[in-house]
């Protein structure tokens, strides 16, 4: 029987591999055995943030520190998203500017 430990190193290792669809897959194993483990919460909004889902990204990592309001990693995670969005939205604001002005 495959432990949550061992579903969460695979889940590492796939993610480090660049198999994010395995490493969800991992993650989502690994809930299964421990659906209030903060750990695998923030691991999931991490595949989800780097696979562009960020609504979902943060939807999960909230989620790791509804469970655990002190663990550092979700904390991180979580602005690290957010500012990420800021500057997405500030960009998308300025690019047709930017544009307009290369034109003239």
């Amino acid at each position: 029987m495959t432990t949550e430990e061992e579903y969460l190193r695979k889940g590492h290792l796939y993610r480090r591999q660049g198999d994010l669809s395995r490493a969800f897959r991992s993650y989502c194993q690994a809930l299964k055995l421990n659906s209030d483990s903060p750990i695998i919460w923030n691991n999931i909004g991490a595949i989800f943030y780097i696979g562009g889902y960020q609504s979902l990204a943060i939807s999960c990592t909230r989620k790791a520190l509804l469970l655990d309001p002190k663990y550092c990693n979700a904390k991180t995670n979580l602005e690290l998203i957010e500012e990420s969005l800021v500057l997405h939205h500030k960009a998308t604001k300025i690019k047709p500017k930017l544009l307009l002005s290369l034109l003239q």
